[in-house]
């Protein structure tokens, strides 16, 4: 019965943790693509300011860093967060902008932006569920989404299979934010879909690197739970074998 009581607080708190842990990655992973698809909107509602000073043309360029760019040329933004944000921290800016004389070219240096972004877009009702802005993020327990705001103004998450967002059409699956896609589904050839300058990021070691970063905080927080049981047990242990031999020699 002594045994008992002491395994049962272990016991009591490692099932709570084996019940909480799926639910605190649940809420994590709300909280972490609610923040992400809102810094995708608001970027999109400041292309759409940008375009609507242009008779609706929305910013251009050679990649998505250049595209993206003419919003600080025009004033819009001031700050690289605004795009690291979308996901961080993957991408951190080292917050260097230029300034106006030089074209902002300093902000959104290679590495520093992780949007693709498909240029040629207006702001008419032909293009609006057209995806404008797009990028692959890892959440921190290791799952790849895709999030993407479209040029209406519609931003959501997409579950992917290694960040390929497989949907069925005509009978058939497909990647539907591949360039083959793109091209039948929204006209938009391979060339105009810019893609983020600086090398290419490896999604699945990150991925790989943060489920094994969560694998171990999940076994720290055991640890934490079962060292101060097992610590106990063992000073016991050590006190009844020094009483043991003190006892058997007082006895007659």
């Amino acid at each position: 019965m002594k045994w008992i009581k002491w395994l049962m607080p272990p016991v009591v708190l490692t099932i709570l943790a084996v019940l909480l842990m799926p639910l605190l990655s649940y809420v994590g992973y709300e909280w972490y693509v609610h923040q992400i698809v809102r810094n995708f909107r608001n970027i999109q509602y400041t292309c759409l300011a940008y375009a609507t000073a242009r008779d609706g043309r929305l910013p251009d360029g050679k990649s998505s860093n250049e595209a993206l760019r003419q919003l600080f040329v025009a004033g819009y933004v001031d700050d690289e967060r605004f795009v690291s944000e979308c996901d961080y921290p993957s991408t951190r800016p080292d917050g260097n902008i230029g300034n106006k004389a030089n074209g902002f070219l300093e902000a959104l240096a290679p590495g520093e932006c992780p949007l693709y972004y498909v240029r040629g877009l207006t702001t008419e009702p032909k293009d609006s569920e057209t995806p404008l802005l797009f990028a692959r993020v890892v959440n921190f327990d290791g799952k790849i989404y895709l999030v993407c705001a479209r040029a209406g103004g519609n931003a959501r998450a997409y579950d992917t299979e290694d960040g390929d967002v497989i949907e069925v059409n005509n009978g058939r699956y497909v990647d539907i934010f591949s360039e083959a896609y793109f091209k039948e589904k929204y006209g938009i050839e391979p060339q105009d879909i810019l893609k983020p300058e600086g090398p290419p990021r490896d999604l699945i070691a990150i991925a790989k690197s943060r489920k094994q970063y969560l694998h171990t905080l999940e076994a720290g927080i055991l640890a934490l739970i079962w060292l101060p049981f097992l610590l106990t047990v063992w000073i016991k242990h050590r006190r009844s074998a020094r009483l043991s031999p003190e006892k058997t020699a007082s006895e007659p």
